[in-house]
């Protein structure tokens, strides 16, 4: 293997020791708090990784990050072949097995499972004993039970099937298109990679009921990365409610999946109603919440539709759309605001619950708004989401920031 290592002048040794002297602070800042026994915030946590990520791009060569970034694939390939053949469910919780009989249980070849667990033992993923035992780590342990109840391999399982795959087609499809933003929902570059291109992103998954049910399983590990309330205030709402005629809705939540931020905002919201809220989504999402959902938002109406095509309910108080523009390109989500502004009241609010991205965004924003490329959506500055609000015919009245994820709350009213 070639040296990584390359003969840097004196001067840019002397700034990357200062950078390398920085980073060491804010570490051992870091360790303090964690041996004081002070759980880190979300925001902490997040600063944390991102320092030691940084430590790595003080020191790397190019042949270091060429070496990091081919390792992330084989690892990423490594976890999605060993949740798939329930590698990990059959290691012990705790102490190690015998490659052998390892294979044997799950039905497989030894020595090719050796080698794919000897990706993870080289990133400190697994753990392996001697010449042939294995074992898990933290990193794994969350994995050991069974992967069709799993959210955490379920996650790993849409990031590989879901995400590799566009992003593999993305030469060929900037190839055959062109050097432009995807931006319908039909050609996209995930459609493309399925060899479906005139079939929308939904259309091809509802082919795929197994993936589908991955999704559906990882999304409580996605969504709860976002906060559903805590950075706006929701108890005017209560307060106007209870002046209004009990005919009018609150507060309807469009593409509101099963429920779980409207149920949030009602339970932390005396005063607010269920009874007045609705709750809409695709058809199959609603059927899952009639079924399955708890009393509560049952309680709500259940209402299924195609934002794209319809608001049904008129005059409602507050329209909530929660992380659904992301998924499209910019006239794509006029279109469905346009359909909320129609049925809007001149006293109504829609309230916009987005990732709202600096301008560099940050590590996860940046691999979200490129992966949803993919499917011709994106991430959105605060300027592009005052843009497509004016476009509309709204006008954004405030933007409140949470304190993590780079997510904010966009109150607008009709213009």
């Amino acid at each position: 293997m070639p040296s990584t290592t390359t003969q840097l002048p004196s001067a840019s040794l002397a700034n990357q020791a200062d950078k390398l002297e920085e980073l060491a602070a804010k570490l051992t800042s870091a360790a303090k708090t964690l041996r004081a026994g002070n759980e880190p915030s979300q925001k902490e946590h997040d600063t944390l990784v991102s320092t030691i990520r940084n430590v790595g791009n003080a020191v790397h060569t190019p042949l270091d990050d060429v070496y990091d970034t081919s390792m992330a694939w084989c690892k990423a390939a490594a976890i999605r072949l060993l949740v798939n053949w329930k590698v990990f469910e059959n290691i012990p919780e705790s102490g190690f097995i015998r490659y052998q009989d390892l294979a044997e249980k799950v039905g497989g070849d030894a020595v090719l499972i050796r080698r794919v667990c000897w990706v993870l033992v080289a990133t400190g993923f697994l753990e392996q004993r001697g010449h042939d035992q294995i074992g898990h780590t933290s990193h794994t342990r969350i994995f050991a039970n069974s992967t069709t109840s799993n959210a955490n391999a379920s996650l790993w399982m849409v990031i590989c099937d879901e995400w590799m795959h566009p992003l593999l087609a993305m030469p060929d499809y900037y190839e055959k298109f062109g050097i432009k933003e995807p931006t319908g929902r039909l050609h996209s570059i995930k459609a493309f990679g399925e060899g479906q291109p005139e079939l929308t992103v939904a259309q091809i998954m509802s082919l795929h009921p197994k993936r589908v049910a991955h999704i559906h399983l990882s999304m409580p590990l996605m969504d709860g990365a976002y906060p559903q309330t805590g950075f706006y205030d929701f108890s005017w709402i209560a307060d106007r409610a209870a002046k209004e005629p009990h005919s009018r809705k609150v507060i309807v939540d469009v593409g509101g999946g099963k429920g779980w931020t409207l149920q949030r905002i009602v339970n932390e919201n005396e005063g607010i109603p269920m009874e007045r809220c609705v709750l809409q989504d695709l058809p199959g999402v609603i059927s899952f919440v009639e079924t399955h959902g708890d009393e509560n938002i049952k309680k709500a109406t259940l209402m299924p539709i195609d934002f794209h095509k319809e608001q049904p309910v008129q005059g409602a108080l507050v329209y909530s759309v929660r992380r659904c523009l992301r998924d499209f390109g910019d006239d794509e989500a006029v279109d469905i605001l346009k359909r909320v502004v129609d049925a809007m009241a001149p006293d109504s609010k829609l309230l916009i619950a987005d990732t709202v991205a600096t301008n560099p965004p940050s590590f996860l924003v940046a691999a979200i708004d490129f992966f949803l490329s993919t499917m011709g959506g994106k991430e959105r500055t605060e300027e592009e989401f005052w843009n497509i609000a004016v476009r509309a015919g709204l006008k954004v009245t405030g933007v409140h920031y949470s304190d993590i994820a780079e997510f904010a709350m966009i109150e607008c009213e009709k213009a």
